[in-house]
Order: structure tokens, then C-alpha cells, then sequence
């Protein structure tokens, strides 16, 4: 039974993945331009600052406060990514996007599936995998992104523990961690 369990999950995140690949695959030219001009005017300019050491500033001289910090730190792990292994760093960035929705996803069926049927978190699982508005955040660097990975991260480690018949305050503490790096993420 045990291994019926981690196949449904393995299931999810492997349709996932494939869903998003293929709303990507499938998206129009003229639709994949970034929207958003934060990232080309903060976001990627402070994580290129950071990985030539220049610290947490654009300008080598004041400490950015504009916004959280955690989503910086995540572009600037991509950018070190895409110069150790000489790719692309727009690939890199979708490939995480990609992983991490399937993982989203996989973090929600598992959410689900402990307060529903099976047969019910699936449905709901499939819903929220050909969400228009999940798919369209994949196609750009968002910051929406990780913080809705770590925020059902830490809904699922909180319910998880509440279920529990023995307490163990750690797990909660975890959840309170994981809700933490999800707010210094967006």
C-alpha cells in the first residue's frame, strides 16, 4: 500500500511537469515576452551584483530594500546554475519554474488527498495543473512561483503535523520556518 502511495505522488509531479513543458512547448511567440519590468530592472541586476560580489545593492552602494530578498538569492542560485553547467539563463529559470510547479502541485495533491478521497484530491490536482493563470506565471521569472512552493510546503508540513497523534512541536516550528521563507520570497 505503501508503494501505491509514493507512485500517485511520483504520477503527479511526472503529469505536471509534462502539462507545463507542453503549455510552454505550445505558447505562442508573441505571447512569451515578460510583462513585468521588475525583474530586467531589479531583480536580475541585484543577483548578477551578488554573484560578482558586490553585495545586496544595484548600485555597489545602498542596501536594496524595495523588496523581499529571498527571490534574489533564488535568481542568483539560477544565474550560478546557468554559468557552471554554460546554459541559458532563461532555461534555467524555466526548468526551476517547471520543477517547481510540479513540486507545487505534487505538495497540493498530498495537502488533498489528507483531508479528501483520493479520488477527490486527484480531481482537484488535475484542475489545479491546467490552471490558465498557474501555467501563464511559469512562462517568465515570477516570484509568485516559490513563494506558492514554499507556502503550501508549510501548509502541508502544519496539517501533516496537526494529524498527528503524537505532537511533535519541531514539525511546527519547520511550518513556521517554511511560512517565513515564503514571505522573504514575495
Amino acid at each position: 500500500m505503501k508503494n501505491r502511495k509514493y507512485f500517485f505522488y511520483i504520477v503527479v509531479f511526472l503529469c505536471s511537469m509534462l502539462v507545463t513543458s507542453l503549455f510552454l512547448v505550445l505558447l505562442p511567440d508573441d505571447l512569451r515576452a515578460d510583462q513585468s519590468g521588475d525583474f530586467k530592472g531589479y531583480y536580475e541586476p541585484l543577483a548578477t551584483n551578488l554573484l560578482l560580489g558586490r553585495g545586496y545593492s544595484l548600485d555597489g552602494k545602498r542596501f536594496c530594500t524595495y523588496y523581499p530578498p529571498g527571490f534574489p538569492l533564488i535568481i542568483a542560485g539560477q544565474f550560478w546554475i546557468a554559468r557552471v553547467f554554460s546554459l541559458s539563463e532563461s532555461i534555467v529559470n524555466l526548468a526551476t519554474n517547471v520543477v517547481l510547479v510540479a513540486f507545487t502541485i505534487t505538495i497540493f495533491f498530498h495537502l488533498t488527498s489528507k483531508i479528501t478521497k483520493k479520488i477527490s484530491a486527484l480531481i482537484a490536482t488535475c484542475l489545479l495543473m491546467t490552471y490558465p493563470f498557474l501555467l501563464w506565471l511559469t512562462k517568465q521569472p515570477n516570484s509568485e512561483i516559490p513563494f506558492i512552493t514554499f507556502l503550501f510546503l508549510s501548509f502541508s508540513v502544519f496539517l501533516s503535523a496537526s494529524l498527528w497523534k503524537k505532537k511533535n512541536n519541531l514539525w511546527f516550528l519547520l511550518s513556521g520556518l517554511l511560512l517565513g521563507i515564503s514571505i522573504l520570497i514575495r
